[in-house]
C-alpha cells in the first residue's frame, strides 16, 4: 500500500473571500476587502493589507465557533508574512499582533514579531498558538470564550509608510499534526513535507523545509491513523535532520509518536538527527513565564512491529518512551526522562538532563547482548543517571558515568537506589563504579562489586552422572591469593541442578581448597567425601565438576 499522510487538523479558512464561510474584514477601519493573489502561501490567494504608522490589519470572523479546549484541537496554526519586516516597530511596541477570541470585542492578543525578532531571511512564518495558556497572552479584551473561538486578526505597526500591501495572513487551521501509514515503497520524513509544504492546497504548516532541513510544528505520527489505531507501515530514512521548532504552545504539542502495534510495521532510522528547540518552562524566547514544556516528546507504543535506530542523534528531548520492540545502537540521546521498557540500547551515549534528585532512566533492565549495555551516561543536568527501584543483583556491563558527583548520598550521584530496605548489589562488569544515593530513612544496603567472577561447583553421581542435590559444599581460600587463608568462600547445599556458587571480585587469582559431602541418609543416597582444589581466575572465575562415589 502506498504511503498515506493525513492531517489531524481542521481548516477554518483558506483566505479566499468567496470560498470561506466566514467574513473577512478590516481591523482598524479601512475600505473594501479583496483577495491577495501575489503574496500567497496556501492555495491561490491570501489576505493582505497595506499598513504604515498606525496599527491596522485584517480580521476573519467564522460562522461557527470551535472548541479550543478539546484534546488535540487546542492550537491555532497561523501563516503570516511581513514583506518589509525591517520597518516594523519592536515586538513589544507592539508590531505584529495576532488576536484570537470569541468576538471582535473579546479576544487574546499575542505580540508575536517585530523588527527585533523577525527572522532575518524574512518570508512566511508558521505561528502555533494555544489560547489555553494564560502566560502567553500579552493583552486581553473583554471575556473570550475558549469553547467558542470565532475571531482571528492580524494587526501591524511600522515606523514608515509602505508602498504596497505588506501584512499578509493565509489559511487558518487548528489541530495537532500529521500521521503516516502504508509504505510501498517505504515512507520517509520527506513524505510528510511533500504532503504539507509540497501540496499547495494543503500547506497546513506542520512540516516545512529549508536547505534540506525539515522543520516541524506540532506532532508527527508513524504507523497509526488519526484515531491512534495501529496500521501496517514501513518507514525508512537515512541521514536527514528534523527540527521541532518552538512557539506559544502547550506541553506535549511537539511530539513524535511511533505505533508498533501492527506486526507488519517496521521503522528503520539510520544516522538521523532530531533536534528540539523547545524549552522547559517555555518563554518562547520572549520573556514569558509559563510552566509549559515545549521540548520534543518522543513516544513509542506497541510491541508487535519493530523500530531500529543506528547512529541517530536526539537533542533536547523532554522524554523518550521506548518498548521492547525497539533497538538503539550507536546513538546519542539527550533527554530529561527515558522509559526503556525492555528496549535494547547499546554502544550509545545518553546525556541526562534530569533535575536534582530525579533520575533520567528508571527501572533499567541490564544485559550483555540485549537490553542496556555498553552505554555511557553523561551528566547534562543536575540529577541521577539511573533509578533502581527493587532489591536484587544487577549486572552492569560496560556502563560508564561521566560528570556525576563522585560522592554517595548526593542529589546528583550517578544512581538513585530507591528502596527502603534489603540489599542491592551492583556487579560492575567493565565500565565505571558508580556513586549512589538512597532515599531518606532507607535501611537498605548497597554493595558494589567491581568486575566480579563466579566460582561454580557442580556435583554429579559418578555412576549415572545425575545431578546431586543437597550435597554440602565447603570452599575456603588457600594460601597465595588476595584472601586470607581460612576465609570461607562457599558453605552451602547444592540446588536441584547440583550447583553451589559464589560471585565476588578478586584482585588476583585465588587458590582454593575444600570438599563436598553428603552423609545424611535423609537426603537419599549417601556419598563419600570428595576433595576440591583449584584456583579462581580474577578475570574469568572457575567452574569445577565434582564426581561423587556412593558410600554403600
Amino acid at each position: 500500500m502506498a504511503v498515506t499522510v493525513a492531517a489531524d487538523n481542521t481548516r477554518r479558512a483558506v483566505a479566499t473571500i468567496v470560498t470561506d464561510a466566514g467574513t473577512w474584514g478590516n481591523d482598524g477601519g479601512g475600505g473594501g476587502v479583496s483577495d491577495e493573489p501575489d503574496i500567497v502561501y496556501q492555495g491561490t490567494t491570501a489576505q493582505s493589507r497595506k499598513v504604515s504608522t498606525s496599527p491596522i490589519g485584517r480580521s476573519y470572523t467564522d460562522t461557527a465557533g470551535q472548541d479550543l479546549t478539546a484534546t488535540d484541537q487546542r492550537h491555532m496554526i497561523y501563516k503570516i508574512n511581513v514583506t518589509n519586516y525591517a520597518a516594523l516597530l519592536t515586538r513589544t511596541s507592539p508590531a505584529v499582533v495576532l488576536k484570537v477570541g470569541s468576538s471582535s470585542s473579546a479576544y487574546y492578543s499575542y505580540y508575536v514579531y517585530g523588527s527585533d525578532n523577525y527572522p532575518p531571511s524574512g518570508g512566511w512564518i508558521v505561528v502555533p498558538i494555544s489560547p489555553n495558556v494564560a502566560g502567553y497572552r500579552d493583552a486581553t479584551a473583554g471575556s473570550p470564550s475558549l469553547t467558542g473561538i470565532t475571531y482571528h486578526s492580524i494587526v501591524g505597526d511600522f515606523s514608515s509608510t509602505s508602498k504596497a500591501e505588506n501584512l499578509v495572513i493565509d489559511a487558518i487551521d487548528y489541530g495537532a499534526g500529521l500521521v503516516m501509514t502504508g509504505g510501498t515503497p517505504d515512507g520517509t520524513y520527506d513524505d510528510f513535507r511533500s504532503a504539507d509544504e509540497g501540496t499547495s492546497t494543503n500547506r497546513w504548516g506542520y512540516v516545512t523545509s529549508r536547505a534540506g532541513v525539515l522543520y516541524v510544528v506540532g506532532g508527527l505520527a508513524i504507523g497509526e491513523d488519526t484515531s491512534q489505531t495501529a496500521a501496517a507501515t514501513q518507514f525508512t530514512d537515512d541521514g536527514g535532520t528534523v527540527v521541532w521548532v518552538n512557539g506559544w504552545c502547550e506541553t506535549g504539542f511537539f511530539r513524535q509518536r511511533i505505533n508498533l502495534g501492527n506486526a507488519s510495521t517496521t521503522v528503520d532510522l539510520n544516522n538521523m538527527t532530531f533536534v528540539s528547540r523547545g524549552l522547559d518552562n517555555n518563554t518562547v524566547g520572549l520573556g514569558y513565564s509559563t510552566t509549559e514544556d515545549t521540548r520534543l516528546v518522543w513516544t513509542t507504543v506497541g510491541t508487535s512491529g519493530a523500530l531500529t535506530a543506528n547512529g541517530c542523534v536526539w537533542q533536547n528531548l523532554a522524554s523518550m518512551t521506548l518498548t521492547s520492540a525497539c533497538t538503539l545502537t550507536g546513538c546519542t540521546v539527550e533527554a530529561e526522562s527515558i522509559t526503556q521498557s525492555g528496549a535494547d540500547i547499546s554502544e550509545s551515549t545518553i546525556i541526562t538532563t534530569s533535575a536534582a534528585s530525579a533520575a533520567t532512566l528508571g527501572d533499567p533492565t541490564f544485559g550483555t547482548s540485549t537490553d542496556l549495555h555498553d552505554v555511557e551516561f553523561v551528566q547534562g543536568g543536575s540529577g541521577h543517571a539511573l533509578e533502581i527501584g527493587s532489591t536484587g543483583s544487577y549486572d552492569l556491563t560496560n556502563i560508564g558515568f561521566t560528570g556525576y558527583n563522585a560522592a554517595n548520598g548526593q542529589t546528583d550521584s550517578a544512581v538513585f537506589v530507591n528502596v527502603a530496605s534489603g540489599t542491592v548489589t551492583l556487579n560492575i562488569l567493565g565500565g565505571d563504579s558508580p556513586s549512589y544515593r538512597l532515599p531518606g530513612g532507607s535501611t537498605a544496603t548497597v554493595t558494589i562489586v567491581v568486575n566480579p567472577v563466579t566460582l561454580l561447583v557442580h556435583v554429579e553421581d559418578i555412576e549415572d552422572f545425575s545431578n546431586i542435590q543437597n550435597a554440602r559444599v565447603y570452599v575456603e581460600a588457600d594460601t597465595g591469593g588476595p584472601l586470607s587463608a581460612g576465609t570461607v568462600i562457599i558453605n552451602d547445599l547444592t540446588d536441584a541442578s547440583g550447583d553451589a556458587s559464589d560471585t565476588r571480585t578478586y584482585a588476583s587469582d585465588q587458590p582454593i581448597t575444600g570438599w563436598v559431602r553428603r552423609a545424611t541418609s535423609g537426603f537419599g543416597t549417601v556419598y563419600k567425601q570428595a576433595a576440591i582444589t583449584g584456583s579462581i581466575g580474577s578475570a574469568n572465575g572457575l567452574t569445577i565438576s565434582v564426581l561423587m562415589v556412593p558410600d554403600e
